[in-house]
């Protein structure tokens, strides 16, 4: 599993969101795909639903759901309104519902026949901004799709949804001498839906990849390149569902052993890999518009486009840059396949018999900062050149620049960059200790010597207002943060915070809506969450410990008793509530 798709596996499973649908129709043809729209038509009234345990049908896996601790939130005023007598079993993509956000509804308990159930997790339903229910808790996982952005080695999120539900699922009963435990043995299915509602890629056996301008859909395993399970084709989406193109009509080998995609700047790259031997493995790499027109290679190995460059190798061994046109604008010369990042790229060239020497190249090619280090990269706007592991001094060194070749700090550090001139050194040598430096004013430098856990980044609520910074425990049990503007440390109320805590609660920050672009700030405040705005006015308290997840923007919170969504001024548009024993 390459870097990339695994730590987007990670963020999906690791996101407490799950939600989305049923199945709507999809039609293929003539490179375009036609989604039936419109809300579904109004059902005769049904019977109240039935209140004691029994066994249903969730997407053709048999489940056990007992929903007699949870009743029906019933409020004065009329908040969570079904959108018809009764709550749809699927979702239809309509452009008519709004925004579309999940909701919890219940758990989740499957059973087999010899008596073990798999899990204890939550079954979502749907609803959307005119607090409307547009399903019932019938959907198992969801998690939104990411996308990685060439050139600056970051993910962001898209305004999607995957959503994952396990058909034919059972589960397997394993006992040995140092415990039991239960595996589920099920075929996975996926669908995508548009957090508009206005479009759903059915559930099938396929995999998703976002992309800045497209969403491929590939058919068969994206994890596994076992040739039982290797991925299959794939079909390229807009970002409106419709179908761009297959991949039936590019130059993919169907024999290959692997093929990968990367979208950007409207330029699609696909790879393909034959792995002959331990020795020697090919590739080819084509570059596509986004209608399927072939306009670059192929090339024995290339990058994504980034800064209007792709990197690429018609040897396999040396490398240079081309522009779409298919130009070479940086002559092959250098020895790996990297992209630009923000107008710089690293690279590396023989000096010597056999010895590298890396180099920092600007756009047109012009070698900004050269060095004879083990190893040079790009890092939040800095040229870092590690020399390696010192064994004398039992650490390792480095030399940090800016980009235009100044050193910065050097010696047994490791440097991150906090703001426009500040810095937070991180000392290799001796105890655990941390110095915060401004390099525009070098009197305001604050050093930190009696780390015992934590110093992340986290923002906090101290007396209404919001605080951004570095948080940890010191040694005498005091939990502390230092203001990122203004370097001030402040004790915090409550103790000391045990490193779960810190990493669990407080690692929550800053938050990026995908579909509005806005800007939030969870915080903590006496062990719970505060949201506030990008400007620092506080918008609402959440009265539970459980995490809020901000998804289109509306904030889905947990607690005792319900689930609670809420727009982003602190009104109520949904809730569905649960019993306090739950």
């Amino acid at each position: 599993m390459n870097a990339k798709r695994a730590f987007a596996l990670s963020l999906a499973l690791l996101l407490p969101v799950s939600l989305l649908s049923g199945c709507g129709t999809l039609r293929l043809g003539r490179g375009n795909a036609r989604l039936e729209t419109g809300l579904p038509e109004e059902p005769a009234p049904t019977e109240p639903a039935v209140r004691h345990p029994r066994a249903v049908d969730v997407g053709g896996v048999s489940i056990y759901v007992d929903d007699t601790q949870y009743e029906r939130y019933q409020p004065a005023e009329e908040i969570c309104t079904p959108i018809s007598d009764g709550p749809l079993d699927e979702f239809v993509p309509a452009t008519s519902y709004g925004d579309v956000f999940p909701y919890v509804a219940g758990r989740l308990f499957t059973s087999t026949e010899d008596g073990y159930s798999w899990g204890d997790c939550y079954l979502y339903g749907l609803a959307d901004s005119k607090g409307r229910m547009l399903t019932d808790g019938i959907y198992t996982a969801a998690y939104p799709l990411y996308c990685y952005v060439p050139g600056s080695y970051d993910y962001v999120q898209l305004p999607f949804l995957q959503v994952t539900r396990y058909r034919d699922a059972s589960v397997i009963h394993h006992e040995e001498e140092y415990g039991e435990w239960d595996e589920i043995n099920a075929t996975r299915e996926t669908a995508l839906i548009s957090m508009d509602g206005s479009f759903l890629l059915p559930f099938s056996d396929w995999s998703f990849e976002g992309f800045p301008d497209c969403i491929v859909a590939i058919r068969g395993s994206a994890w596994d390149d076992s040739a039982a399970s290797r991925q299959k084709g794939f079909t390229v989406f807009d970002l409106h569902g419709e179908v761009l193109f297959d991949s039936a009509v590019l130059a993919v080998d169907s024999d290959c052993d692997n093929v990968w995609m990367q979208e950007s700047e409207g330029i699609l790259q696909v790879s393909q890999a034959w792995y002959d031997d331990d020795a020697f493995n090919r590739y080819r790499v084509d570059y596509y518009d986004l209608t399927g027109r072939h306009i670059l290679g192929p090339y024995q190995n290339g990058s994504a486009f980034a800064d209007g460059l792709a990197c690429v190798s018609t040897d396999g061994i040396n490398y240079g840059y081309v522009d779409r046109s298919g130009r070479w604008v940086i002559e092959p010369q250098y020895l790996s396949c990297e992209e630009f990042q923000n107008g710089y790229a690293v690279q590396s060239r023989y000096s010597g018999w056999d010895w590298k020497t890396s180099v920092v190249l600007d756009t047109a090619g012009r070698e900004v900062f050269t060095s004879d280090a083990d190893w040079v990269y790009l890092q939040d706007g800095m040229i870092c050149a590690d020399g390696g592991y010192d064994y004398d001094l039992q650490a390792s060194c480095s030399e940090y620049y800016d980009l235009d070749g100044n050193l910065l700090f050097d010696g047994c550090v490791y440097v991150e960059r906090i703001g426009e001139t500040t810095y937070l050194v991180h000392e290799e040598l001796g105890e655990s200790s941390v110095r915060f430096v401004d390099k525009a004013n070098p009197e305001r430098e604050v050093a930190v010597t009696d780390i015992d856990s934590g110093l992340i980044h986290a923002a906090v609520c101290q007396d209404g207002e919001l605080r951004k910074g570095y948080v940890w425990t010191d040694r005498s049990g005091r939990f502390c943060l230092i203001d990122e503007d203004t370097l001030e440390i402040t004790e915090l109320p409550g103790g000391k915070v045990s490193d779960e805590e810190i990493y669990q609660y407080y690692s929550t920050g800053r938050q990026v809506d995908a579909v509005t672009g806005r800007v939030w700030y969870l915080a903590r405040e006496k062990g719970h969450w505060v949201l506030f705005g990008e400007d620092g006015d506080l918008i609402m308290r959440f009265s539970s410990d459980s995490i809020p997840y901000i998804i289109n923007g509306y904030i889905c919170a947990l607690d005792e008793t319900s689930c609670t969504v809420y727009d982003t001024s602190g009104k109520v548009v949904f809730r569905r509530h649960l019993d306090a024993g739950d």
